[in-house]
Order: C-alpha cells, then structure tokens, then sequence
C-alpha cells in the first residue's frame, strides 16, 4: 500500500513512563524543543506513585500537542508502547523513555531522510506481499550517553548507514528512545516473556525482511547509572539470552550470540565509564518555572 498524505507528517511520540519525576521535566522538554513540530506527545503512565502525573499536567495546560493517558493497572513497558501504537496520530510514532534525552533537530533529520528514501519506496510492502527492504520503516540514530544528573558523557555509539538481521544479532546498536517507525513496520511489541522486548521487535522486522536505517549523529542521550548493580547485569543478559529464545534458536546458537553481546556490552560500557563528562545544564520546565513565581510573589 502507498503511504498516504493524510496525517502522514504528524509524528506521534509514545513516552511510556513509570515513577520519573526526577527526569520527566527535562525529558518531555527535549520533545517540545524539536525543530520538527508536528507531532503529539502522547504520555502513558503506568500507575506511577510519586509526581509523574503533576509535571505532565503542567505542560498539558501549556501545549495542545501534550497528552496524557494512566492505565487503569500497571502493565508493563510493552503493553503501554503498545497502547501508544494503537492510539498514535497518523502512521509514524517516535519513542522515548521518560528519562532520556533528544537534541532539538532530532526528529527534523529523520523526517528529511524518511521524506528522502520515500521518493523511491513509498511502499511498506512489495506487489508480491513481501516487506519492501528499502522502505524506510525503521530510522535510528547514534547514542550519547549521560550520568543520572544530565552530565554527558564524551562517548558516542555510533549508528550504521543501516542494519540487517545477522548483523543486529550480535549487537544492539538501536537505542529504542532513538527510533522513528512506520505502524505497519513495527505493529506490536511482545509482552510475554522475560526479555528485552524492544531488541525482539528490532530483529522480528529485519527476520521479515526490513532494514533499519542510521543516522550516525548522537541525536538521543541516553541516561545511565554508573551505579548499577551487577545483578541488574545478570537480568539484562538472561533478557537478551530470552530474546533468542523467543526467536526459536537452539542452546548452542543463543549462546554463540550471547557470546558477542557480553562481549560488545561489556566494552561498551567500559568505554562510557571512561570516557569524558561534560557537564550539561538541564532545561528549565513548568515546574521549575512555577516554583520560581511562587518565590518572587
């Protein structure tokens, strides 16, 4: 089917969020900043206990594009994506986790690449029913990262020109708070299972027969916390290990992957820890702002 101009240039942002009162501030605020402005940020809480729902109440009085959605229970972080799918605006949706960041032109050069490669496939699928590998249904960029109190670190995962299946195997280097997707190309991720759902979802289209396309800028910055147990380390890696799972490999062949993923993991991060902080002011939000006329009356 050819993509239609209707609500075509709108971009849904599907943040799904759960107890980040601390960050949401500045997160919602990189969105509002984009140079790009057609877009809906649509916020889903998952039954958050502490502020969440005051700060975004804020920005809803504010900007129209602001909404706000709480599930009536929570659910966990694929189904309220998955909630974000179902009730975007027009056909492409951006997603950003409420403690991530995205620099102002972020979205701006993914739509002047989406627009570009959409001249010569402007179909999700081929005449046949197969998935059109040139259609830009999947456009990421590359990743800075920074400590829990916004200071950037100097490190950058950088993103290829663009990723296959047997590639993406061995790493993810697709950040989901990175990604801008077509529904048809995405559809649902998984919520069953103990798993990374996200780098399922990646590797479930490319098996279909997409590709995803980078833009090697550190368009997303991602947040970290150096801190981290190493138990949390063990659960990412059993998560990863039940993606292949999912995706019906053997023992002896989820393991070769793991093998890469511990490896290019682990040398990531060692990377990150070491490289550079620069210091980066956050911007101010609502809240903020609010509490700064409460002090001058």
């Amino acid at each position: 089917m050819a993509i239609q101009s209707t609500n075509n240039d709108t971009i849904t942002v599907v943040m799904a969020v759960y107890n980040v009162a601390a960050t949401i501030t500045e997160t919602i605020q990189s969105v509002l900043n984009q140079t790009y402005s057609n877009l809906v940020l649509l916020v889903i809480d998952d039954c958050s206990t502490d502020g969440t729902k005051f700060i975004v109440d804020k920005y809803t009085e504010i900007d129209s594009r602001v909404r706000y959605v709480k599930m009536p229970q929570n659910q966990g972080i694929a189904y309220v994506r998955n909630y974000g799918i179902d009730h975007a605006v027009g056909d492409w949706v951006a997603f950003l986790d409420g403690d991530d960041l995205w620099e102002p032109t972020k979205l701006e050069k993914q739509v002047k690449l989406r627009n570009n490669m959409l001249k010569s496939a402007n179909k999700v699928f081929l005449d046949n029913g197969d998935p059109n590998p040139l259609f830009p249904g999947i456009i990421f960029t590359s990743t800075a990262y920074c400590d829990k109190k916004g200071n950037r670190y100097s490190y950058v995962l950088h993103a290829p020109l663009y990723v296959k299946y047997k590639k993406l195997l061995k790493q993810n280097v697709m950040s989901c708070s990175s990604i801008l997707a077509h529904k048809k190309v995405v559809d649902h991720f998984p919520v069953d299972g103990n798993l990374h759902e996200d780098f399922y979802t990646w590797l479930f289209c490319m098996k279909k027969g997409f590709r995803a396309f980078g833009i090697d800028e550190p368009l997303l910055v991602y947040r970290i916390d150096e801190s981290s147990k190493s138990g949390s380390k063990w659960d990412a890696a059993h998560m990863n290990f039940n993606v292949y799972k999912k995706l019906r490999f053997g023992f002896v062949k989820s393991i070769y992957y793991m093998v890469f993923y511990a490896i290019k993991n682990t040398l990531k991060y060692r990377k990150i820890f070491k490289s550079k902080l620069i210091e980066k002011t956050a911007p101010i939000g609502p809240t903020e702002v609010a509490t700064e006329e409460k002090k001058e009356g």
